[in-house]
Formats: C-alpha cells, structure tokens, sequence
C-alpha cells in the first residue's frame, strides 16, 4: 500500500493545482489480480423472550484487475446500523464540482428519530441494501463506471415526554404527550460515468437517477387520552446529467462545466383524515468557463459562469444568477497560501428581488518541520434563504406547526474562522 499525500486525481492539474486530499494506491501481486474475492458476515441477535430472534449480515463479492474493479454487496441489519454508506461508489469521480444544488424544495419534513443519545447508539431500525459497482477501461483508454443498488429501511420508535412550565401567574402547567412512529424509507439509484483522464485533457460525462420515498407514519396520545394520527409521505424523483471537460494548452488550461437536473415530488400530509398535498416540480442548469494558469509558484485561475432554476408550485418561480469567481494560490517549499472569491447576481423573476452576493475567502498552510503544521481559515458568505422561506405565504409543515412568510427573500451573512 503507497499513501499520497496532496494527491491531485486529475493527470492535466497536477502541476497546476495542489490539493489537500490524501489517498492510497493499492498495488497487487500478479496472481492477486483479477481474482474474486467473496467476504460473508453473519449476524445472529438474540432477544428477551427466547424466541425473539433475527438473522442478518453482509455479503460482497470484489474483484480487482488492472482493467477493471468490480464490488457486489448485499447487507440485512437489526442493529440500528447505517447501510447508505454501502451505497458509494467504488471510486469517487476526480472531476470538480458545480455549484451547491440545494435540490428541490420541500414543504414537509421527514418524521425523524427522537431520542437522548448518540446516533451510532439507537437500535430502532431495520434496514436492507442492495448494491452493484462496476469501473473498467475501454481500448482507447476511457473509464466506464456504472453503479446501481437499493435500500429499504423501516425505523420505529415510541416515546413520552412530560413538560413542566410556570407561567406569568406562577401556576404549573403540565403536558404530556406519547408518540408512536414509524418510517418508512426506500431508494432505488443509478448511476453512469464516462472518463478519460491523460496529461493533456480530462472528460467526464455523468447521468443519474434516483428515485426515493419516505413514508412517516405518528401515533400522538395527550393527557386527555385524545389520539391523533398523522401520515407525511414525501415521493421523489431526481434526474440529472453533467458534462465536464478540460483541456491543457502551452501556458494555460480551459475547462467547461454543465449541469442540467430535474426533480418530481407529489409531496402529502394527511391528519386525521385532512388531507394536504404540494406537488413539486424544478428544473435546474448551471454552466460555466474556467481559464487557469501557473507561472512559477503562482496559480491562478477565473470562472464565469451562469445557472438558472424554475420552481413549479402553485405557479412558476424563477432565478436567473451571474457569477464571478476568481483564485489565487502561492506556493513555495513548506509556505501555501490560497485566496479565493465568488462574486453572485441572483434575479427573482416572480418576487421582483435582486441581489449582488460575495464569499471572499483565505487559507494559509505553513509547515515546520519536526511534525509541526500550522494553518489558517477565515471566510465571509452571503447568501440568500431557501425557497420554502418565501415561496407560499403559508402552509402546514405538520400536525402543529403552520410556517407563515411576508413573502420577502431572507439574507443570511456569515463569517468563520478557524486556526
């Protein structure tokens, strides 16, 4: 096994830009290469009474080769396990990404674990995955990854809470409630990559679809032993492709980006038989032109780009964004420094709302010697709020929470440090 450190995946940015990222390349004896490896772990739970008793586990079948890599899994848990890190792809792509999609908006919140304790510590699921990775090299030296898989998984959980208020008049008032709740989660996915990666040009082509549902059902019982049931179901659908391509010149590299996705939810809630339903569609684009070059210890690089997105929901909502963002790094023996910027126009068609938005940022990493590395953060954001914060001027989140908006776009200002 070799550690890389600053390993830069990309073979045309490897003298231009610097990373961070740590990795490992595994080297294989000749008779170990293209040879099938399967692993079985079995897990037998025994409970109170006797014959409360469940089986589950893990099988994967690898199989690594100079031209190809390929994993098949399949995993069962009663353990409060978290089985969708199973479904990561075998190798992660090298190329950049876009801009942050928050992706769709959504007017109901999926009914969550309630509880005291850390997460790795509950034990109120049960949970299935499937999943298939596949990677291998074509004859002109492209890279082919697939991955596909599915995943069930079924949470429940019953708690009462008691709370105790003293009020203006000092009286104590006292509320109780118990809640039973179950979840029900499923997402079928796939995903398509085509690379080709060289010392002058690096491509990728992306195509994913993902298709999901949450399914909450809660049972509330109050003191007064009235009973209330509420159902939020939360379908969706999510299809995106990407393109991405650089090509190296003589004294500078030219890299295009371009993300087109769409998204489908018939989200419902439904309380005591009072149904309420949003359906949800959005489009999203972002394009952009990246033009870079390296001269001795300075790099430098600037990207324009532009995106657009349509929230459909009780009518169309539109926002149409220009940006900006340059880069700078200086790098000279045990000395980096990185400072960077995103300068953004952000136009609400339907709110009539404009607005100009900035995140200057500065990295500063400097080694010692004797083991010894000190660095530096510090970033100012600007940003506007989501969709859901002004996009209806009311609506019901759930059984007792009504969420009321003036219809004003919320701003956000952030600023961070670190050392």
């Amino acid at each position: 096994a070799e550690i890389i450190e600053h390993e830069q995946p990309i073979k045309a940015l490897q003298k231009k830009i610097t990373t961070d990222n740590v990795a490992m390349n595994v080297k294989l004896k000749p008779e170990a290469r293209d040879k099938w490896v399967f692993t079985l772990s079995p897990l037998l739970k025994v409970g109170t009474p006797i014959d409360n008793l469940n089986v589950g586990g893990r099988f994967n079948a690898l199989q690594i080769g100079k031209k190809q890599q390929s994993l098949y899994g399949v995993e069962a848990d009663r353990t409060g396990r978290d089985l969708s890190l199973s479904n990561k792809q075998l190798t992660s792509n090298t190329g950049a990404a876009l801009q942050n999609d928050a992706g769709l908006p959504q007017c109901y919140d999926t009914p969550t674990l309630a509880a005291p304790i850390d997460a790795e510590r509950l034990r109120f699921n049960t949970s299935q995955s499937w999943n298939m990775n596949r990677t291998f090299k074509t004859k002109d030296e492209k890279e082919i990854k697939w991955m596909a898989g599915y995943m069930h998984s079924s949470t429940r959980q019953t708690t009462a809470d008691c709370s105790r208020y003293y009020l203006n008049s000092g009286k104590l008032t006292e509320t109780t409630e118990s809640k039973r709740f179950r979840l029900l989660e499923d997402r079928l996915f796939l995903n398509l990559n085509s690379e080709i990666n060289t010392d002058k040009s690096y491509g990728l082509e992306s195509f994913s679809f993902e298709g999901s549902q949450a399914d909450g059902q809660s049972d509330y019982q109050k003191a007064n032993d009235s009973l209330l049931h509420e159902r939020i179901k939360i379908p969706l659908i999510n299809i995106s492709n990407q393109f991405y391509k650089l090509m190296t010149y003589e004294h500078y590299t030219l890299s295009v980006r371009s993300l087109l996705r769409f998204a489908h939810s018939p989200s419902s809630l439904d309380v005591d038989g009072d149904r309420d339903k949003q359906t949800t569609n959005g489009w999203y684009t972002d394009n952009s032109l990246t033009w870079l070059n390296k001269f001795g210890f300075f790099t430098q690089s600037y990207s324009v780009g532009v995106n657009a997105e349509n929230v459909s929901l009780h009518g169309n909502n539109y926002l149409l964004s220009c940006y900006f963002s340059p880069y700078w790094e200086y790098k000279h023996s045990s000395f980096t420094a990185r400072l960077g910027s995103m300068l953004q126009w952000k136009k609400y068609s339907k709110q009539g709302d404009s607005f100009f938005d900035t995140c200057p940022w500065l990295s500063l990493n400097m080694k010692s010697g004797y083991h010894h590395e000190y660095n530096f953060y510090v970033h100012y954001r600007e940003s506007a709020g989501d969709w859901m914060s002004f996009l209806l001027p009311a609506y019901r989140k759930d059984y007792r929470t009504v969420f009321t908006s003036d219809g004003v776009v919320p701003r956000t200002k952030t600023i961070l440090a670190s050392a």
